[in-house]
């Protein structure tokens, strides 16, 4: 058990980043398609479910988008 990898939620990578969970939600859908250095929120370490997959994250992922991600307010659409 102690080779598990931890996997966090939607809700869990909200909590984190002190948005609701829609909002993770909104910006993994905005981010489909767009070259890393422009997505809002890093790709999902791991999808889970074939019908309708649910995304998770490693911490170690969440914490480096986190100290990256830019204040409050910053619009990343417009550089």
């Amino acid at each position: 058990m102690d080779n598990m990898v931890q996997y966090y939620s939607t809700e869990e990578v909200a909590e984190l980043a002190g948005v609701a969970p829609d909002t993770v939600s909104s910006y993994l859908s905005r981010s489909r398609g767009r070259p890393p250095e422009r997505r809002l929120i890093p790709e999902p370490d791991i999808l889970l479910g074939a019908s309708r997959p649910v995304p998770g994250w490693r911490l170690e992922t969440i914490k480096e988008w986190l100290a990256a991600r830019p204040g409050a307010g910053a619009r990343r659409d417009r550089q």
